[in-house]
């Protein structure tokens, strides 16, 4: 475990009953108690984070396909997938040649 840095909070007093009782039934601080509460909370908001996006990041890609706006079954590059402004205009002429 890290450092430790003190916080102080308030809660109210039903939370801070419910909140000993859970300490002494799991045999652990109240402190310890509070941190992994609020290790899950912290996990479950990122987790909840990335779906959102994902599910945005479908509904976008939904939305292209309905307008025929889609990749036409073509495989891209790593390359073209990476380019730069500018770089299309390089990757355009080197065809050319």
């Amino acid at each position: 475990m890290g450092r430790m840095v003190r916080k102080q909070i308030n809660i109210e007093d039903e939370l801070d009953v419910r909140l000993q009782q859970l300490a002494e039934e799991k045999g652990i601080s109240q402190s310890e108690v509070v941190r992994q509460a609020l290790e899950r909370y912290l996990h479950e908001t990122q987790v909840q984070t990335r779906e959102e996006a994902l599910k945005a990041l479908k509904e976008h890609w939904a939305e292209g396909e309905r307008r025929g706006i889609s990749s036409g079954g073509k495989k891209w590059t790593r390359e073209e997938m990476h380019e730069r402004p500018g770089d299309a205009r390089r990757h355009k002429r080197s065809h050319l040649r």
